[in-house]
C-alpha cells in the first residue's frame, strides 16, 4: 500500500484527533482567561467532567455538520458557516445539559462564551493556515512560471483570478485589462489598463498567454481581443463561465471515457521529442483519433514543420483550429489528399521533402470488415504499400507505420499482419529506418472494447464476451501517443515493435462499473467464443532499450490467418500479399 492510499485511509481518524485537540485547547484557554491564567485546584473536579461532556457534544455536532470531510486547502465561506453552526449548536446543547441536569454545580458560566469564541477561531484559523501552507508548497514545487494577462473585469475574470490564487499552478496572472469603471485590483491582481491599451501592454510586458474572460454575449469585444493577440503574436484562450458549461447541451453519444479510468504512469518521451525536433514531419492520417493525438505530442517537440495529411477536410479543419488556439506559432500545414492517390502522395513528398513520416491511417472497426473487405484491404494494405513507395522514392530517412494491437485475434488483425510482412520484405536503403509499431485500442476509439461496452449499455443491448472471465485492455490515447514516440526513438530498420501499456480488467467488471457511472441498468453478458480460424500465433519477443516496448520476430511461414484472408481479396491485393509472403519465406 503506497503512502498516498494510507493517508486517505487514515485521514478521517486524524481529523477527529485534530478536532478533539482543538476543543481541549479552546476549553483550557477559556478557563485560563476566566481565572486570569491560574486555574484553582478546587475547580478541577467540576471542569474535567465538563470537558469530557463538551468533547462528546462537540464531536457529535462536528460529524452532524460534516466537519470531518472536505479538503482544508479548498476552505471557503461555506466551511466557515458550517463551523459557526456546529459550534453554536454544540454550545447551546452543552449549556442546556450543564444547567438543566444540575450535575456540574458551580461550573463557570463565562467559560461557555469564551470556549465558543475560541473554538470558532481555532477551527477557522487551522483551515486557513492549511490552505496557505498548501498554496506555499505548491508554489515552491513549481519549476517554471507562465505569466498571463487576463482580459475582463467581470464575474468570469474574478473567478479565474480567484481560482489561480486558491489553487496555485505554473500560471501567474500579472494583471488584468478592464473597462474605465473597473476597480484598481481584483484579489490582489492590479489593473493594467483598458481594452484599447492591450496591444501596447502586450508589447511592453513579456507574457506567455492571454486569458480572455469576457461574457459570451460580448462577441465583438472577444473578436477584437483575438485580433489584438494575433497582431502581437501572443497565444490566447477564451474562458467561458461555469454557467455556459452547465447549460451547454451534451450529446448522449459523447462519452469521455478517459475521465472514468485511471491514467497510465507518466511517460518520459524526451528521446521521441529529440527525434522530431527541428525536422519536417509528415503525419498521414492526422484526422483520426490516434493521428490527432500524435500530432499534439509531435508539436511539443517543436518540429521545423508539421504536415497534416488526411482525406477528411472537417477533421483537418478542427485539428488546425485547435492548434491555432493553443500553438499559433507552430509551422503547421494541412494537406488534403488520399494515400490511395499515388500522384497526390508523391506530389506532397516532392514539394515538402519530409524528414520523418508517420503513417496512422487505418480502419480499426472489426464489424465493418465482412461487408467492406476490399475497401479495408485497399486502405490498410495498399495504402501502406503506396506510402512505402513514396518513402523509398524520395529517400525519407525515418518512416513509422502504426499497426493494430497484437491481441486483436480477428481478420482485421490479419490485414495488419499482411502489411507487416510487406514492410519486412522490402529492401531498405542504407541508414534508413522503416518500422511498424503495434498499439492497443485506446479509450473512446471505434474499435475499443470498452467503447463497445459503453455503447451496448446505452442501447440496452447484450454485451458479448469470448469467455466468462474475458479481459480487455484499458489504455488512454495520450499515454499511448507518448509511448509511440518512445518506440519510434528505439526502432531499428524493418522492426515490428509492440507496446506494453495500460492494464486489463474483466469485461463483467467494466460493464458493472460503466452502468453505475452512467446510471443505467446492467446489461447481460453473453458468451460468444472466438472463431479459431482467425487466430494467429504470437511471435517471439525480445527486449529493447525501453522497458515498455518489445520487438516481435515475424514467422518465416505465412500465418494461417493471412492465408485465409488471401482467398477473399481482390486480385491485385491477393498478388501483393502472396509476393510479400513468398519473399519472407525466401
Amino acid at each position: 500500500m503506497n503512502g498516498a492510499r494510507l493517508m486517505r485511509r487514515l485521514r478521517t481518524p486524524l481529523l477527529v484527533v485534530v478536532h478533539v485537540a482543538i476543543v481541549v485547547l479552546s476549553f483550557f484557554a477559556a478557563c485560563f482567561l476566566r481565572f486570569e491564567f491560574s486555574i484553582p485546584s478546587r475547580e478541577l473536579p467540576v471542569l474535567l467532567p465538563g470537558l469530557a461532556l463538551l468533547v462528546t457534544v462537540r464531536v457529535f455536532f462536528f460529524h452532524r455538520y460534516h466537519l470531518f470531510s472536505g479538503w482544508w486547502q479548498f476552505v471557503g465561506v461555506r466551511d466557515v458557516l458550517a463551523i459557526g453552526r456546529s459550534a453554536t449548536a454544540g454550545t447551546v446543547t452543552f449549556v442546556a445539559l450543564v444547567l438543566l441536569s444540575g450535575a456540574l454545580q458551580g461550573f463557570p458560566r463565562s467559560v461557555f462564551v469564551l470556549e465558543w469564541l475560541l473554538t470558532i477561531q481555532l477551527l477557522t484559523g487551522s483551515r486557513i493556515a492549511a490552505r496557505l501552507v498548501h498554496g506555499f508548497v505548491q508554489r515552491a514545487g513549481r519549476k517554471g512560471r507562465r505569466e498571463v494577462v487576463i482580459v475582463g473585469s467581470g464575474p468570469i475574470a474574478k473567478w479565474v483570478i480567484r481560482e489561480l490564487s486558491a489553487n496555485p499552478s505554473d500560471v501567474t496572472p500579472v494583471g488584468f485589462v478592464g473597462g474605465a469603471g473597473s476597480v484598481a485590483r481584483l484579489h490582489g491582481v492590479p489593473r493594467l489598463g483598458s481594452q484599447p491599451d492591450l496591444l501596447r501592454l502586450l508589447r511592453e510586458i513579456r507574457v506567455s498567454e492571454v486569458f480572455i474572460a469576457l461574457p459570451s454575449d460580448d462577441r465583438s469585444e472577444i473578436r477584437e481581443t483575438i485580433r489584438t493577440c494575433r497582431t502581437a503574436g501572443i497565444s490566447f484562450r477564451v474562458i467561458s463561465s461555469i454557467r455556459d458549461y452547465l447549460i451547454q447541451p451534451r450529446a448522449d453519444e459523447a462519452l469521455d471515457l478517459e475521465e472514468l479510468f485511471e491514467p497510465e504512469e507518466p511517460i518520459d518521451s524526451a528521446a521521441g521529442h529529440e527525434l522530431f525536433h527541428g525536422r519536417t514531419v509528415l503525419l498521414v492520417g492526422a484526422g483520426g483519433q490516434m493521428g490527432a493525438a500524435l500530432a499534439r505530442e509531435i508539436a511539443e517537440a517543436a518540429p521545423r514543420q508539421l504536415l497534416l495529411f488526411d482525406r477528411s477536410e472537417s477533421a483537418l479543419y478542427y485539428l488546425e483550429v485547435e492548434f491555432l488556439r493553443r500553438r499559433q506559432m507552430l509551422p503547421l500545414t494541412p494537406l488534403i489528399g488520399d494515400m490511395l492517390d499515388e500522384d497526390r502522395l508523391h506530389e506532397v513528398f516532392e514539394t515538402h521533402r519530409p524528414d520523418v513520416v508517420v503513417h496512422a491511417a487505418g480502419y480499426t472497426r472489426p464489424e465493418l470488415l465482412p461487408g467492406n473487405l476490399e475497401e479495408v484491404v485497399r486502405n490498410n494494405l495498399i495504402g501502406v504499400r503506396n506510402v512505402l513507395d513514396a518513402v523509398d522514392r524520395w529517400a525519407v530517412p525515418r518512416a513509422f507505420f502504426l499497426s493494430l494491437d497484437e491481441e486483436r485475434q480477428d481478420r482485421l488483425g490479419c490485414v495488419q499482419r499482411a502489411a507487416e510482412v510487406l514492410l519486412r520484405t522490402r529492401p531498405g536503403r542504407p541508414g534508413a529506418i522503416r518500422a511498424a509499431v503495434r498499439f492497443p485500442s485506446v479509450l473512446g476509439a471505434a474499435g475499443c472494447e470498452v467503447t463497445r461496452i459503453a455503447r451496448a449499455l446505452q442501447r440496452q443491448l447484450p454485451i458479448e464476451a469470448s469467455a466468462a472471465d474475458a479481459q480487455v485492455r484499458i489504455a488512454t490515447v495520450k499515454g499511448v501517443a507518448r509511448l509511440l514516440l518512445e518506440a519510434f526513438a528505439v526502432a531499428s530498420d524493418r522492426d515490428v515493435l509492440a507496446l506494453e501499456t495500460g492494464h486489463t480488467e474483466r469485461v463483467t467488471e467494466i460493464a458493472r462499473y460503466l452502468a453505475y457511472v452512467f446510471n443505467l441498468p446492467e446489461a447481460p453478458v453473453e458468451i460468444a467464443p472466438m472463431t479459431l480460424e482467425h487466430v494467429h500465433p504470437l511471435e517471439t519477443r525480445s527486449e529493447t532499450s525501453s522497458p515498455r516496448v518489445v520487438r516481435r520476430s515475424l514467422p518465416t511461414d505465412t500465418p494461417a490467418c493471412v492465408t485465409e484472408l488471401v482467398r477473399g481479396l481482390p486480385t491485385n491485393a491477393r498478388e501483393l500479399v502472396r509476393k510479400s509472403a513468398g519473399a519472407a519465406r525466401s
